[in-house]
């Protein structure tokens, strides 16, 4: 059982504590009565007329309550503020890479092109060099080979 001084639980408003005053005390302390709000269910208390207490404590959990959903609702904007920055810094970043990727792949391609037209000019060039050359040279190898035909050594 539950001990409870009826002055200290509720005061002079509950009705089961007025009566309870008048009940015998055990060696442990209070015992309340059957009809005591800790043996039933249901406790009514008699409320004063002036009771600006609990109005102020129902204004307050009130305001409470409103400044919470307010700080909510600031959160929310503020994640979805965050999640709009991101996707839009993403973007950004995508745009930049795709960027960086055709410019490279510009590059390598025109790249291949310049590479093989500059080959195909060396190549041409030596080519040129190399019949130049032959022609430069002609008569002068084939002296020699007259010469090491016609002759016999003996």
């Amino acid at each position: 059982a539950v001990f409870v001084d009826p002055a200290r639980h509720c005061g002079s408003n509950c009705v089961q504590c007025a009566e309870s005053a008048s009940l015998s005390r055990s060696s442990l302390g209070f015992v309340p009565s059957p009809t005591h709000p800790f043996r039933r269910a249901a406790h009514t208390m008699q409320v004063a007329p002036n009771s600006d207490g609990i109005q102020k404590l129902l204004g307050a959990e009130q305001e409470a309550s409103r400044i919470v959903a307010e700080a909510r609702k600031a959160k929310a904007e503020r994640l979805r503020q965050a999640k709009a920055e991101a996707e839009k810094e993403i973007a950004a970043y995508r745009a930049e890479r795709e960027g960086a990727y055709q410019k490279k792949l510009a590059e390598s391609s025109s790249g291949a092109a310049s590479t093989l037209e500059r080959l195909t000019k060396e190549t041409d060039a030596n080519i040129s060099q190399v019949h130049a050359d032959v022609a430069a040279k002609k008569n002068l190898v084939v002296d020699l080979i007259v010469k090491h035909v016609t002759t016999v050594k003996l």
